[in-house]
């Protein structure tokens, strides 16, 4: 018991033991409690009455001090039962290193400070409220100073703690947890508020509330704040802060169902400092302003994650001044009624709303209103809006992402893509919009960009879309993307820019009224590589009957690009689906084709005074344009009209007009052509033949007009057995001097064998002038000639009597022929059945040719490359002869032998051992000398001359070979062998190659000095061959079976002079080369060729040499070998081949070199005692061909 209690008012007491009140008196002084915790029986304080009898509840210690618990030493303190302890101030943990603890607990009872209340002031405090405990206080600091730890727990149901100013880590590190129905309350809170400041509050359980009528502060001055709501707890404010000033760090997570923080003013997650919102597992946040990001230099990120977790404001600003983040992911959800991402300049705002179930809704949302905004849509989010704005303002940069299968912005009215700044948005991977109606780059200085992309990604606008409203508009829709609208705009008011895109297989925009391609302003519509673009409706023809215009209002400019810009290279097509295009009045009108299609078909009905030019492709325009009135330039490809097509036409060097339709007057200048009717089988450019190859029908264009042939102008016809194509000109035709005419095609049903005599113009008010002459009258089997009379001109054709530079022989085709192979195959030309409609389209394309170009023709219709794979094989066989030889001589002591790659041996025979470790040795090993397995790579390039004509061959071939050898008796040694290679040969128009398998046998001997070796094998060749021939626009191509038989054998004579050794050599080789027959396919050019076979004899006498050198250390030998090869026997490889019909033909290749220079050069490095690296050169020189072929190899013994 304390004694002498009452005290004066100055002055304090340290009190150790227990202790208590007597006689009912006031505490007037300081009291300090250095009490041992837990040290005592409750209640602590004892307090006596005026009978001298103890009151253990509802006691009451009161003064006017302070209460320090945990002073100079650990202290505790217990108020319990109802008892009330009151005084100024209260400091638990008051001194560095010492620790205090209060537990206030019980109904009623109180812990009453009128002044401050420190847990941790500078050491470890403790405050625990339990069981309907209460403390009040005016300003209460959990971890004051600098390394203090204080802890406050509020627990359970009534428990309540009630302050004005709450610190929770002020300098030190805080703690307070609320749980199970406890309650704080107060003014105002700041958790982690100074530099050294942590804190960290939990509010946990259904009915644990923290409410604060002010402000909460999570991140104060310069400290870091963590708040944690979860398990149904509440927290309430007027104003939230998550790191208030530069340099604070505020988190505060929200989790589960019924986790509320609600803040009816406003919520600034990053103010000055970095915030961070975590909303989870059903957690709800409210306030009426939501700030992420508010001031400059400030960093807020928010995330909602999980179904049911909420964030609702009326206003949020995501990056204000700062730099703010939004994330919404799993199902979250945040509502509120003007959202703007990137508001003020400067501020960097982004949102992403991830994952199904995952909402944004907002009235209005804007993407960079003034600063830099950015929206992702990603993976099956949602957000909904009324008005879309992105780059709001002048300075606003906007940009939003709509990508993967359900991913959506639902917007019930306008989007503005660039209002006033920079805007983009886009639709991506299976994304999708809705809208009303969108404007794209709204306001003369805004810029807006708009892609939609990807299968499945879709805009649906129920209005209408303006790419450039009145400023610089985008949109591409790519790779599969769709859009949807009522009307388009391209270029809408005045000054507008607008561009749109349509390019990819299944890209579509759908314009269910109308579309305008430059209404006031200047717009551009490029369709592209299989993309589409349609106008109005769908009709059961698969029509759409919609109008689209072009430069529709005075002053603007429109241009409709089927392909790529002018300028730029070709691409394929796309398609306009509408029924009519009209130019406006007063506008700039042009539509351009710049494609790559062979066949590309343009059916709208072209109206009004507008410009078309044709730069690329063949374009066929179909509709009927009998109502426009403007110009046609066609500069490339060629533009066939099968409709009408009024206005004025022009064709300059490189373009074509072609059709059977109706077209205006027309004027074809230098290296223009003029095509009637069906497009011309082969394009012809200014005597060039050309790869684009289409279908041909004869037909009648008529010029509803006049036509100008100028000075190096072609008029190219069609010829068919009876008729030809037709121009019928309503008016005058005018042929200046230096035009000319061109036979295109030939009926192939007509030999020409009797003279034609062809209409090919004809007009209504007379014909001026005559065609100079015939642009392919180099023709060598064509007389071609014109005739005239007042309205028409004629073509006459007749076969020539005799080839032009005639090499001799007779018939169509021969006497222009020069070389063997050519009068083989002209020759057969003319043997072909003309009642054979194959035989006889053959033999039609061939008339148009000139000397030089059927020679050529002939050249490439020979099918020399199959005498020349025959060569081919023999190359192939000599390499596999000499990589045999190569280990023949290895295994007979040969001069200049490679060293050879054994990798196996048999027979073990006894070899010495130690007997003191004979129970760990073998007591066999191999003899490699007896049996050994090899292996050898090879390989070799050349070139066969070509002679007569022929042209060059290029001839390589590698493979491998694995065998096996055994020793027979004393002096002989056999073997055989397995091996697999390619062959490839290139001529200037065919190619080809060859798989070969070998199979072979070998042996060799010597006796002293003298060798003998010899070997046989057999190889399978399985062939592909591929030819070109151009002029017929044919790739025939051949497959057949070969098979080769190859025998060799050898004598040698070794002379060792000291290091070095020489041996003189003598070898016979025989070849024999079969083929089968077989036949091409691939057009009517294809031939059927016979087998055929070759019997080839080589003997070669030559000189081996070998010395011993040292190399920097290493034991080297170096070997060369020079030898004379001369061959007997077939040395011209011929094939004797048909066309479908007519008679057989043979052709031969460079013919074998009778004779040729052998060389072999290597050097053979002793790396290690079991280990030799060699290096060889072999080649074969002749006169019409050469051989190179060269190997390494690494030696190792095991």
């Amino acid at each position: 018991m304390l004694e002498n209690l009452m005290m004066p008012t100055h002055g304090s007491r340290r009190v150790k033991g227990a202790a208590s009140l007597s006689r009912g008196m006031l505490l007037a002084s300081t009291v300090l409690l250095t009490l041992p915790p837990f040290a005592w029986a409750e209640p602590l304080f004892t307090v006596y009455d005026s009978l001298g009898n103890a009151v253990n509840t509802n006691t009451t210690a009161v003064g006017n001090g302070s209460i320090y618990v945990g002073y100079g030493s650990n202290g505790g303190l217990t108020v319990s039962d109802g008892a009330l302890l009151s005084g100024v101030e209260g400091y638990i943990g008051q001194v560095s290193g010492v620790t205090g603890e209060v537990i206030v607990t019980g109904p009623e009872t109180t812990w009453d400070t009128s002044g401050n209340l420190v847990v941790g002031n500078s050491g470890d405090g403790s405050l625990k409220i339990e069981n309907s405990g209460l403390v009040e206080s005016q300003t209460a600091y959990i971890g004051y100073n600098a390394d203090s730890l204080g802890a406050v727990t509020v627990l359970g149901q009534g428990s309540t703690w009630q302050n004005t100013t709450l610190y929770v880590g002020y300098s030190g590190t805080g703690t307070l947890n609320i749980k199970d129905g406890g309650v704080v309350k107060g003014l105002n809170a700041y958790v982690g508020n100074n530099a050294d400041g942590t804190g960290n509050v939990t509010v946990s359980g259904a009915g644990s509330t923290w409410t604060n009528s002010n402000v909460l502060n999570i991140g104060g001055v310069d400290g870091t704040g963590t708040l944690n709501v979860k398990d149904g707890g509440l927290v309430e404010n007027k104003y939230g802060y998550l790191g208030n000033n530069a340099g604070s760090a505020g988190t505060v997570t929200v989790t589960g169902t019924g986790s509320t923080w609600l803040n009816t003013l406003g919520l600034y997650t990053g103010f000055y400092g970095n915030g961070t919102l975590n909303i989870e597992d059903g957690g709800l946040v409210e306030s009426q302003e939501s700030y992420i990001g508010l001031f400059t230099g400030s960093v807020g990120t928010a995330t909602v994650l999980g179904s049911g977790s909420t964030l609702t404001s009326t206003n949020l600003y995501i990056g204000n001044d700062g730099n703010g983040t939004l994330n919404i992911e799993d199902g979250g959800l945040v509502e509120s009624q003007e959202s703007y991402i990137g508001l003020f300049t400067g501020s960097v705002g982004t949102a992403t709303v991830l994952g199904s179930g995952s909402t944004l809704t907002s009235t209005n949302l804007y993407i960079g209103n003034d600063g830099n905004g950015t929206l992702n849509i990603e993976d099956g989010g949602l957000v909904e809006s009324t008005y879309g704005f992105i780059g709001n303002n002048i300075d606003g940069v906007g940009a939003v992402t709509v990508t993967g299968v359900g991913s959506k912005w639902q917007n019930a009215s306008n989007i503005f893509v660039g209002k006033d700044g920079n805007g983009t948005l886009n639709i991506e991977d299976g994304g999708s919009i809705e809208s009303r109606t969108t404007q794209i780059g709204s306001s003369t200085d805004a810029r807006g960009k708009v892609t939609v992309t990807g299968n499945g990604s879709k805009w649906s606008d129920s209005g209408n879309i303006f790419v450039g409203y009145a400023g610089e508009g985008t949109l591409n829709v790519e790779d599969g993307g769709v859009v949807e609208d009522v009307k388009g705009f391209i270029g809408y008011n005045g000054g507008s820019k607008g561009v749109v895109t349509v390019t990819g297989d299944r890209s579509i925009w759908a314009n269910s009224d109308k579309l305008y391609v430059g209404n006031l302003g200047d717009g551009t519509l490029m369709i592209q590589d299989g993309g589409v673009v349609s106008v109005g409706s769908l009709e059961e023809d698969g029509s759409y009957d919609g109008i689209t215009y072009i430069a529709y209002q005075p002053g603007s400019t429109g241009i409709l690009i089927i392909g790529a810009a002018a300028g730029d290279d070709a691409v394929a097509a796309g398609t306009l689906k509408t029924e009519t295009i009209k130019f406006g009045q007063g506008g700039t009108g042009t539509i351009l084709f710049n494609h790559t299609d062979t066949d590309y078909s343009f059916s709208a009905n072209i109206n009004g005074n507008g410009e078309i030019h044709q730069l690329s492709g063949v374009t066929t325009l179909s509709g009927d344009s009998s109502n426009f009135s403007g110009i046609t330039n066609v500069d490339g490809g060629t533009l066939n009209v099968t409709g009408t097509l009024k206005g004025t036409l022009n064709a300059y060097d490189g373009g074509t007009i072609a059709g059977a339709g109706t077209i205006g007057s027309t004027t074809i200048e230098d290296g223009g052509i003029l095509s009637p009717g069906g497009l011309n089988r082969i394009i012809y450019s200014r005597g060039a033949y050309s790869s684009m190859t289409v279908p041909s029908v004869i037909g009648t264009l008529t010029v509803d007009g006049d036509l100008i042939l100028r000075d190096g102008s072609t008029y190219a016809v069609d010829l068919s057995s009876t008729t030809s194509d037709l121009t019928q000109v309503s008016g005058t035709a005018t042929i200046e001097v230096g035009a000319g005419v061109k036979v295109t095609s030939l009926d192939s049903a007509n030999s020409y064998t009797t003279a034609q005599k062809y209409k090919i113009i004809s007009t209504g008010d007379g014909l001026t002038g005559t065609f100079t002459g015939l642009t392919n009258t180099a023709s060598a089997f064509l007389d071609i000639t014109t005739s005239y009379d007042d309205d028409n001109a004629y073509l006459n054709v007749a076969l020539k009597s005799s080839g032009g530079n005639s090499g001799g022989g007779s018939g169509v085709f021969e006497p222009v022929a020069n070389t063997t192979n050519q009068h083989s195959v002209a020759s057969a030309l003319d043997t072909l059945d003309q009642t054979d409609s194959a035989s006889l389209d053959l033999r039609s394309k061939l008339l148009l040719l000139s000397a030089d170009e059927a020679r050529q023709t002939y050249q490439q219709l020979s099918g020399d490359v199959y005498a020349t794979a025959q060569g081919a094989f023999v190359q192939t066989n000599r390499a596999v002869n000499t990589a045999l030889n190569s280990r023949v001589r290895a295994v007979t002591d040969g001069v200049a032998a490679p060293s050879s790659m054994a990798l196996g041996y048999a027979e073990e025979k006894e070899t010495p051992k130690n007997e003191q470790f004979s129970a760990f040795e073998p007591k066999k090993s191999f003899d490699p000398d007896r049996f050994a397995t090899w292996i050898n790579g090879f390989g070799s390039w050349g070139k066969v001359s070509g002679v007569d004509g022929e042209s060059d061959t290029d001839i390589s071939n590698g493979g491998v070979l694995v065998g096996g050898d055994v020793a027979v008796g004393n002096d002989w040694r056999v073997g055989v062998l397995g091996g697999y290679s390619r062959s490839f040969f290139d001529t200037d128009s065919s190619s080809g190659s060859s798989t070969n398998y070998h199979l072979g046998a070998y042996s060799g001997t010597k006796w002293g000095p003298v060798a003998v070796r010899s070997g046989v094998n057999y190889t399978w060749h399985n062939v592909d061959t591929t030819r070109n021939v151009n002029a017929l626009g044919q790739t025939l191509s051949g497959d057949y079976d070969a098979s080769s038989l190859n025998a060799y054998g050898e004598l040698a004579y070794r002379l060792n002079l000291g290091k070095s050794a020489l041996e003189p050599f003598a070898a016979l080789a025989h070849s024999r080369t079969k083929t089968d027959g077989f036949s091409e396919t691939g057009g009517t050019a294809a031939l059927t060729v016979d087998s055929s076979s070759m019997n080839t004899t080589f003997t070669t006498i030559g000189l081996r040499t070998s010395t011993d050198f040292d190399l920097a250390g290493v034991a080297s030998v170096a070997r060369g070998t020079i030898g004379w090869m001369h061959a007997y026997g077939d040395v011209d490889p011929v094939s004797s081949a048909r066309f479908l019909t007519g008679d057989s033909f043979a052709v031969s290749s460079t013919p074998i070199d009778r004779n040729a220079a052998l060389l072999e050069a290597g050097v053979d490095l002793t790396i290690t005692p079991a280990s030799t690296l060699s290096f060889t050169y072999n080649g074969q020189i002749g006169s019409n061909a050469y051989d190179h072929g060269a190997n390494a190899k690494l030696r190792v013994k095991f």
